[in-house]
């Protein structure tokens, strides 16, 4: 038994010796370190991703961030984390662009690696490190995915071919800044041109489309795409809310490694090769949950023949396919947004990815909350529609800027405590409301809103019409202090109808919309039209819970009540803990 034991403890030191192991490499007349994983039974003509830390950092530091392993364990790759000397790297000079390759050589006399499948990331100055390569070694790198670090002291732009780009980066990160940032950093100024900046000008060099699409991972990071470049190329830049200076491991939010995986592995150093597959819907139709999502192929290959199609939401595979035109018909799919790729396999194994196909799948659009808003009464500006963008509302970006009460394209800021208001608005941007006009009439309507500058405007449509004209928001010197803009309103027929806010001029926050009947009186048998400073439940005659209000020292009850643009009938006004009640009539 005893030797049984030591046989197996034996044998599983081997095992990590084999697939796990620090080693060393001569590099002309240097030895330099190096972390090796590969996965048990790797075959040959498979990827390699090199790892590069940050200054200061080490393998083992590396590792613990980018978490490669998990990711080449499923995908089969080969993972080298290189160790720099000093923990620094060279980034003007040739002796770290020479151990890359010579890592790259080493690998594939060892594993039999695919050397047209080679990828580059790196974190922090790692990632700087990445890019110094983008302009000296393009040739033998196939892509490229900077983490959190781009060169601060000014980047060139002269790869020897296009290049694929994938760069990771937090909108927190206070040492390599995702916006444009001068200042001071350990003792030495730096003039930082910002992540997106670097990406642009890479975008450019890359011969790829000058506006980026934009789309969410995850509904919740960022992603710019500059598709269409030289040769097929794309350049990817992913913010990350929230996140600083580290990976982002986060996997309902951002997963650094995975996002860059599914990004890189498309690639090859065949520029321009035949070997292709494009991922595509067979119709065109709007997509409303439950969904049916039908996907079709197209598959250019030269020289072998395709086995099957796999078809993926993310690492989700949704089906799959072994007869042309290999297609998948995925069925009742939840709101969301999805990113699917579709992965061919041929009879020698090798298998080609196609690019990302990004879809939405909305709610149809319904009043929020189920409840559709009345007139007359208020509807709050943050209470839009469900439906999403280009039905309920459309925003010029797909970020909700203020990060607070609904996780969608609309820009909302405020809190729970003093309430929630649209913001960030930009001219040609609307949101549409579901209301319910209880009575044909002319309506009283004011607006509350803010604007820290000049130039402010929107106009309101029901059903279309306008209702408003255009209306100039006074800028009242920053937008936490609001004020109320006011008109009046043609006839407006009873029944449900599509009431539309739509933003003529850039930046204001708008809290609410209140319509009146101009006819509403207030009678209540509070002889002096006031009570006490308390905070009363606005109810029905059967007790039903309508409202909270607050009322101050003194407050007229009958104007505090008009501005809520309550329906017509009668109310039971109730104080909390004290047992004061009022009975209100609303004519």
């Amino acid at each position: 038994m005893r030797r049984r034991i030591t046989y197996s403890i034996l044998a599983f030191m081997l095992s990590i010796q084999l697939f796990g192991q620090t080693t060393t490499i001569k590099v002309g007349t240097s030895t330099r370190t190096m972390y090796v994983y590969a996965p048990s039974g790797i075959e040959k003509d498979k990827p390699l991703l090199i790892s590069l830390h940050g200054m200061g950092q080490d393998i083992n530091y590396q590792k613990n961030q980018a978490q490669w392993e998990l990711v080449a364990d499923t995908a089969r790759f080969v993972v080298v984390y290189p160790a720099g000397n000093n923990n620094s790297w060279d980034l003007s000079g040739t002796s770290d662009l020479n151990f890359i390759t010579t890592i790259i050589d080493e690998m594939y006399s060892k594993y039999a690696i695919d050397k047209k499948r080679v990828y580059l990331s790196g974190f922090s100055m790692g990632g700087m490190m990445t890019y110094y390569a983008m302009n000296h070694i393009a040739d033998k790198i196939a892509a490229f995915a900077p983490v959190s670090g781009y060169p601060v002291s000014g980047a060139v732009f002269t790869s020897s071919r296009p290049i694929p780009i994938i760069h990771t980066n937090g909108d927190a990160d206070d040492v390599v800044h995702y916006e444009p940032w001068s200042g001071t950093f350990n003792g030495m100024y730096q003039n930082q041109i910002g992540a997106e900046a670097m990406a642009t000008n890479w975008a450019k060099s890359n011969g790829c489309e000058d506006t980026p699409e934009i789309t969410m991972v995850n509904n919740c990071a960022t992603r710019r795409l500059w598709k269409n470049g030289d040769c097929g190329v794309e350049v990817c830049l992913n913010k990350i809310p929230g996140k600083g200076h580290w990976h982002s491991n986060d996997e309902t939010c951002y997963h650094t490694s995975r996002e860059i995986w599914k990004f890189i592995r498309r690639y090859t150093l065949d520029c321009g090769s035949s070997n292709s597959i494009t991922l595509k819907r067979s119709d065109d139709e709007n997509l409303f949950a439950p969904a049916e999502i039908n996907l079709t192929t197209e598959i250019n290959v030269t020289g072998s023949q395709i086995v099957k199609v796999e078809f993926f939401n993310g690492t989700e595979k949704i089906g799959e396919s072994t007869n042309a035109p290999y297609e998948c018909s995925w069925t009742k799919v939840e709101e969301g947004s999805y990113t699917l790729t579709a992965v061919a396999t041929d009879n020698t194994g090798k298998q080609i990815t196609s690019s990302e196909l990004n879809i939405v799948v909305n709610l149809p659009q319904a009043p929020y909350l189920g409840i559709a808003a009345h007139i007359p009464g208020t509807i709050e500006a943050e209470n839009y529609d469900v439906g999403g963008e280009g039905f309920a509302y459309h925003d010029s970006d797909v970020e909700n800027k203020g990060g607070v009460y609904r996780n969608d394209g609309v820009d909302i800021t405020g809190s729970d405590e003093i309430g929630h208001m649209i913001g960030w608005t930009i001219k040609g941007e609307w949101l549409e409301y579901t209301v319910n006009v209880e009575n044909t009439n002319t309506y009283d309507w004011e607006a509350r809103v803010s604007a820290g500058g000049d130039g402010s405007a929107f106009h309101i449509l029901l059903d279309d019409k306008d209702i408003t004209g255009n209306i100039e928001v006074p800028n009242t010197g920053d937008w936490e202090t609001y004020t109320t803009v006011k008109g009046k309103t043609p006839e407006m027929e009873e029944g449900e109808h599509i009431l539309k806010l739509v933003i003529d001029g850039d930046y204001f926050n708008m809290d609410w919309i209140k319509f009146k009947d101009e006819t509403v009186e207030v009678e209540t048998v509070i002889s002096d039209n006031s009570a006490k400073a308390a905070k009363y439940l606005l109810c029905n005659l059967l007790g039903k819970r309508i409202k909270e209000i607050r009322i101050s020292e003194n407050e007229n009850i009958h104007e505090c009540l008009n501005q809520m643009g309550l329906s017509k009938g009668v109310y039971l006004l109730k104080s909390e803990g004290k047992g004061e009640s009022f009975l209100v009539t609303i004519k």
